[in-house]
């Protein structure tokens, strides 16, 4: 790789505006981005080189272990959404008032990295979907009161 490009890559993986960290097999971190850093308080010499588990201890680890693994088992992308498990990691969001929820809601990919046609390490992106989950939420409720207005007669209750 030419050293333009290269320092474009690392460029572009510090500077967008979600959370990308590299697992090896050990799940061992060799990559962490500015947004991780920022958001958990952990620089990247805190956590490269050591286990997730062991920056992260609150992190679901029997969980997590799981999709990490069938990434490497089977090659292929896996994912997360915020509507299946909330937060990965217990980030604070934008708006700790109004909010309404208590971690930054969180969708998660999981990406296999391979040389080879062997996976070597497998890149998990976080994205930020709090806004979003909030306006679902907020939708619902309001469907739901909809439809209990329209179950419930004004006149009789």
């Amino acid at each position: 790789m030419d050293p333009l490009r290269h320092v474009l890559s690392e460029l572009v993986i510090e500077r967008v505006g979600f959370g990308i960290f590299v697992l090896d097999r050990d799940l061992k971190v060799s990559m962490w981005n500015r947004f991780m850093a920022d958001h958990s308080g952990k620089s990247a010499e805190q956590v490269i080189g050591k286990s997730i588990f062991a920056s992260f201890p609150e992190l679901p680890r029997v969980w997590l272990t799981r999709k990490i693994e069938s990434v490497f088992q089977l090659g292929s992308f896996a994912f997360s959404s915020w509507e299946q498990r909330p937060y990965l990691f217990k980030f604070d969001h934008d708006r700790p008032i109004t909010g309404g929820v208590d971690y930054m809601q969180q969708d998660c990919t999981f990406m296999p990295l391979t040389h080879e046609r062997e996976v070597r390490v497998v890149c998990v992106t976080i994205s930020d979907v709090t806004h979003a989950s909030m306006m679902q939420r907020a939708r619902a409720e309001a469907v739901a009161k909809l439809q209990e207005f329209a179950d419930r007669d004004g006149l009789t209750g």
